[in-house]
C-alpha cells in the first residue's frame, strides 16, 4: 500500500500549492508532499517531502485529515492509498522550486480548485477552516470520484496522561492513532475485555494504514469481542505522551451497540495473554472492574490504560445519562 502526505504551507491569508511538474498530476496544483518510506512516521515523511521538494524545514506542523483514496488508478495498478494532510505555520528557508514542483503563493479567497484535484474542493476548504476528519472518495476509471464520504474525528479531550515527570510539551518522535469503543448491548451491559492476569479493559486497539478510524473501530471490536457493532455517538479523544517508547498516542473513543455476534479473530498477542469479552450487568459495575484491574503490566504502563479506561467510562456515563434523562440529568452514572 503506498502511503502518503501533504503539507500546505500557511501565513496570513495564503496558502503554497505546488505546481507538479512531472510524474503522477502533472500539471496539477497540489499540497507539497509524496510517499512515505520504510522506516518513517507519517510526520516525519511530510517534513522529509517538504524539505526535498522546496527547500523548507517545517518546525510547526499539524496533522488536519486521513483522506482515503479508493479505486485510484496508478501506474496500471487499482489501489487504496491513505493520504494524511497537514498545514505547516513555522518554518524555516523559503519555498524554492525544484525539478518536482514550482510552489505558488495564492489567497485563500482565490484558490483555483479547477486546476486541483477534483476532490481537493471537498476537503481542502474543511482543513482550510481548521476541522480535524476523515474522508473517503472511491473513483472511476478516468480517476474521478464518484462516492465520497466525510467522518469528523471527535476532538472533545477527556484527559490528556503522560508517563512519569513528562512534560506536555516534550517532542516524541513516533505517533501512534487508536479507536476504543465502550461498548454496550440491547439491555446496556457494558462488555470489556478480560486477561488472565485479571485486567479489564476497553476493546480497541491501532488504526492501520488505510484505515478509516471507524474501520479500525469496528475491527478491533469484531477482533477483540466477536461482534458486530454500530457507532451511537463520539465521546472524545485522549493524549498520552509515553517517553519511554518515544511516542505520542491519541485514542479516539466512540460509545457503539453491540449487534450481531460474529466469529473472533483474535491476534496471536491476544490468545497469548487470553483476552476474553465479558458482559457486565451495568455501569456502576464496569467502573469499578476498570479502577479494581489488577493486570500485571509495569506499574506506570498500568496507571496510564487504567486512567484512560476511567476517564471515556465516565464520558459514557455521562452521554448514556443525557440520551436518557435529557441535558438536565447529565451527571456521571457513577456519581
Amino acid at each position: 500500500m503506498i502511503v502518503t502526505t501533504s503539507v500546505f504551507l500557511r501565513k496570513d491569508n495564503k496558502i503554497l500549492l505546488a505546481l507538479k511538474k512531472r510524474g503522477f498530476g502533472m500539471g496539477k496544483l497540489v499540497g507539497v508532499g509524496g510517499k512515505r518510506e520504510a522506516g518513517e512516521s507519517i510526520e516525519q515523511a511530510a517534513a522529509r517531502e517538504v524539505f526535498e521538494e522546496i527547500g523548507v524545514r517545517v518546525t510547526k506542523l499539524e496533522r488536519m485529515a486521513t483522506v482515503v483514496f479508493d479505486d485510484l488508478r496508478y501506474k496500471g495498478a487499482i489501489e487504496k492509498t491513505p493520504m494524511y494532510v497537514f498545514v505547516a505555520t513555522e518554518w524555516e528557508g523559503e519555498p524554492q522550486e525544484s525539478d518536482e514542483v514550482k510552489p505558488e503563493w495564492v489567497a485563500l479567497s482565490d484558490i483555483p480548485y479547477e486546476k486541483m484535484w477534483s476532490d481537493a474542493k471537498v476537503y481542502l476548504p474543511r482543513v482550510l477552516r481548521g476541522e480535524k476528519f476523515e474522508a473517503y472518495f472511491r473513483y472511476n476509471e478516468r480517476n474521478e470520484f464518484i462516492e465520497e464520504r466525510i467522518l469528523p474525528i471527535p476532538e472533545k479531550v477527556l484527559a490528556r496522561l503522560a508517563e512519569g515527570n513528562c512534560p506536555p510539551d516534550m517532542k516524541l518522535n513516533n505517533f501512534r492513532v487508536s479507536a476504543r469503543a465502550v461498548l454496550i448491548d440491547e439491555n446496556e451491559r457494558f462488555c470489556m475485555v478480560h486477561t488472565k492476569s485479571d485486567y479489564y479493559g476497553l476493546p480497541g486497539g491501532g488504526v492501520e494504514d488505510g484505515e478509516l478510524l471507524e474501520e479500525a473501530l469496528l475491527r478491533e471490536i469484531a477482533e477483540e469481542t466477536g461482534y458486530k457493532a454500530t457507532i451511537i455517538a463520539p465521546l472524545g479523544k485522549i493524549i498520552e505522551d509515553c517517553p519511554r517508547k518515544d511516542r505520542h498516542q491519541i485514542s479516539f473513543f466512540y460509545l457503539c451497540r453491540a449487534s450481531e455476534k460474529v466469529s473472533r479473530n483474535a491476534t496471536d498477542e491476544e490468545k497469548e495473554i487470553g483476552l476474553e469479552p465479558v458482559w457486565l450487568e451495568d455501569f456502576n459495575a464496569t467502573f469499578t472492574a476498570a479502577h479494581n484491574s489488577s493486570c500485571v503490566l509495569e506499574e506506570e504502563k498500568l496507571q496510564l490504560i487504567t486512567q484512560r479506561n476511567l476517564a471515556a467510562l465516565a464520558e459514557a456515563g455521562r452521554v448514556l445519562k443525557m440520551r436518557k434523562f435529557g441535558k438536565a440529568g447529565a451527571r456521571s452514572l457513577h456519581e
